[in-house]
């Protein structure tokens, strides 16, 4: 037979283990509804970009004969700065981001090769969406800029390009801590521009798409 102190110490300790528990997990609780998301922050972004484009030609001597623009999905990498504000689930604010890289579109005009190369994409968006706990799911939309340049095959002049267009999108962003989260988002950019080629001939600016991954740094 146990002693009757063996026993209240076992009873002792396993009530405090019980308690340790029940503490450990109102702490969890407590942190994934506390966690809040107002407040500005800066943040890293990489992913991978890709362009629509195609050809407007007007010309005899080329409306004929060409390949349709083919994009390869380029890297691209830049920064993102913003702001939240919460009101229960309700997390809502504005972003600004911009990115560069590497994203090359290629298509021919009498046999002769284009290549249109985007090494800038910037937008600024607001977002809304809701936080359950440390996740917050979120669409964004507002405005995009890309930027580049075209080059031809046998050299000449390359002409650059500078458009406006809109940006929508979706993303997920995990809270790590208080002070820093990681997200993964996709954006599709919208724009309705031209690139002169001479002689009645264009290249329409159609589409950009990005799916990129970031840490944001919360103050």
């Amino acid at each position: 037979m146990y002693s009757k102190p063996l026993t209240s110490l076992v009873a002792s300790v396993a009530m405090s283990a019980v308690a340790l528990g029940v503490s450990a997990q109102e702490s969890r609780a407590d942190h994934a509804e506390t966690h809040d998301w107002t407040g500005p922050y800066i943040g890293a972004i990489v992913g991978v970009g890709s362009v629509d484009a195609s050809f407007n030609l007007s010309s005899s001597s080329s409306s004929g004969s060409f390949d349709a623009f083919s994009s390869d999905a380029g890297f691209m990498g830049g920064l993102t700065v913003g702001w939240n504000a919460q009101d229960g689930h309700l997390v809502y604010g504005i972003e600004g981001d911009v990115s560069f890289g590497d994203v090359d579109t290629t298509g021919s005009i009498t046999g002769s090769e284009i290549t249109l190369n985007t090494d800038l994409f910037a937008t600024i968006r607001g977002r809304v969406g809701v936080a359950s706990n440390d996740i917050f799911l979120y669409g964004t939309a507002g405005l995009a800029i890309i930027d580049g340049d075209v080059s031809f095959e046998g050299g000449g002049p390359s002409p650059s390009y500078t458009e406006l267009g809109a940006v929508v999108g979706a993303g997920a962003e995990l809270a790590i801590n208080q002070d820093v989260s990681v997200k993964a988002e996709l954006l599709y950019g919208i724009f309705d521009e031209s690139i002169d080629l001479g002689g009645g001939d264009a290249i329409d600016i159609d589409n950009f798409y990005t799916v990129r991954f970031g840490v944001n740094w919360h103050f």
